[in-house]
């Protein structure tokens, strides 16, 4: 739940023309790494769902890419992927908390468009989640830096 604040304070204060600039060749603007941490953050939420309502599922997952240009990331709102961020977040932790112990255990076989498969736990998505965006909000730091925007103070 601590990235939610984090997150709004890398992205709250960047104005759309910032959002879409790439200030840093080769490398995704703003928007597209905030689109892709809601993203990523909702088909999280998504496998741990299943993965506490049924035994094992098999989930279908997609490359970055898929998600990135498959997405509409040009046609989205920061201000509501930061409200859905937090929303996805919350609901998540609410759903986390009233779990059973052992619930961090339960699996999900995610399933490659290649076919290969690797099984996670509830535990493993929830502590790749975190990780994910202390790993993107990096590359926002770097963008800020090269438009001449100051680290908000959370960092």
């Amino acid at each position: 739940l601590a990235a939610i604040e984090t997150v709004r304070a890398a992205f709250g204060d960047m104005s759309r023309e910032l959002m879409f600039a790439r200030p840093v060749a080769g490398k995704w603007s703003s928007q597209e790494v905030l689109c892709h941490l809601v993203d990523t953050d909702l088909a999280s939420a998504l496998r741990i769902r299943a993965a506490l309502t049924r035994d094992c599922p098999r989930l279908q997952t997609a490359t970055r890419e898929e998600m990135t240009t498959g997405l509409a990331v040009d046609g989205r709102d920061a201000a509501e992927e930061l409200t859905l961020f937090q929303m996805i977040r919350c609901e998540t932790a609410r759903i986390v908390r009233a779990m059973l112990p052992n619930a961090l255990d339960r699996q999900a076989v995610l399933v490659a468009a290649d076919g290969a498969e690797t099984t996670r736990t509830v535990q493993q998505f929830l502590t790749g989640i975190t990780k994910h965006v202390a790993h993107h909000l990096t590359f926002v730091y770097e963008k800020r830096r090269a438009l001449g925007i100051a680290a908000p103070q959370t960092f």
